[in-house]
């Protein structure tokens, strides 16, 4: 062979055997490529055929014909092929823009979720506060001290931070995926709550009113079987509780909840047990109970200390209420009023003096 450092020629191919394998080698890449070759058009068909079955999957039922009709052409190769990297590109490129549009809106999802876990939060220690004020005065004999109302979910019911954000979380994909309005207000939130807590799962159960102040619990349902004398006796007890439960979440004291007009309750309500115990629930909260009626019942409106018979008398057209008589149980009118209130349109109060 040539010395070192001599390059030896373009004819200088190296031995017979060297010879004899490299053209070995080539002959076998060429057999490789020429059956890669004859392969090719069958696998262009078979990927054609599955860009047109991807197209036409149930998943973009709701994509447009026109772009779907895209890749569903009878020659996919020749109508595809040669845009096939410029398309490729570009669908990369929406594929990015819509992760980034489908992270933002789960982003917004988790502050709606989060809202919505904090409304059912809310409601449900809302509905605990309601029990805890349902509890009755001392002043009501064997009720003292007894909570009227049971209202919430099931003690088997599961209220942990990750079951409720989850429960919230699914009812948020469905009110999205129905297509329909989402619901506002007091309906969203029982919607949200009943997510939460599930059918079946509510508790609601109210002190039965009675005149021997027996403790009898019934589930809320049997209330519509009631006399008039037990709905008023209980609207009474519930518009007391309602009204700590407003005070106390405005930061307020309660020791009177006001004045509580009633339209007519003696049409249905005049049993006169009943009338002396609705008188004194609403003693024992502060409440300063009005009754508004037609009922010439003597018996029944007898039992207030306070009557005020009233007419109607026509003037210029219109019809004026003015009073016709009082009745007072004693000679002190302080003695038959339970609660007063003062209010003035002007913030600033001027009291005589002198």
């Amino acid at each position: 062979g040539p010395g070192p450092g001599i390059d030896p020629g373009p004819g200088d191919v190296g031995s017979l055997d060297d010879a004899h394998a490299a053209v070995t080698a080539a002959r076998g890449r060429l057999d490789a490529a020429v059956a890669v070759a004859r392969c090719a058009p069958r696998d262009v068909e078979a990927v054609a055929h599955l860009i047109a079955a991807w197209a036409g999957a149930d998943r973009f039922a709701g994509v447009k014909s026109d772009v779907r009709d895209r890749f569903r052409v009878d020659d996919v190769a020749g109508e595809l092929g040669p845009v096939a990297d410029d398309l490729a590109g570009s669908l990369a490129v929406y594929a990015a823009n819509l992760r980034e549009r489908l992270a933002e809106l789960e982003e917004h999802k988790g502050v709606v979720v989060t809202a919505m876990t904090g409304m059912v939060r809310q409601a449900l220690r809302s509905l605990a506060r309601a029990q805890a004020l349902s509890e009755l005065p001392e002043s009501l004999g064997e009720w003292a001290g007894q909570r009227f109302l049971e209202v919430g979910p099931r003690s088997t019911v599961e209220t942990a931070d990750a079951v409720v954000r989850d429960r919230c979380s699914r009812l948020v994909d469905a009110l999205t995926a129905r297509g329909a309005e989402v619901p506002r207000g007091l309906e969203l939130l029982w919607q949200a709550a009943d997510a939460v807590v599930g059918d079946g799962n509510w508790k609601a159960r109210v002190l039965k009113p009675s005149t021997t102040f027996a403790i009898e619990r019934v589930s809320v349902e049997r209330m519509r079987k009631w006399s008039g004398g037990e709905k008023v006796t209980i609207s009474l007890l519930l518009f007391c509780m309602v009204a700590k439960l407003r005070a106390t979440s405005r930061g307020r004291d309660v020791p009177g909840l006001g004045a509580l007009p009633l339209d007519n309750p003696l049409g249905k309500a005049n049993y006169v047990v009943f009338l002396d115990l609705q008188r004194k629930v609403a003693a024992a909260n502060g409440v300063q109970l009005i009754f508004l009626t037609g009922v010439g019942d003597l018996k029944a409106v007898g039992r207030f200390p306070n009557i005020i018979r009233m007419r109607n008398v026509a003037g210029r057209g219109r019809q004026y209420v003015r009073q016709e008589e009082r009745i007072l149980a004693g000679d002190d009118p302080a003695g038959v009023v339970d609660t007063t209130r003062i209010w003035r349109e002007d913030p600033v109060l001027t009291l005589p003096l002198g």
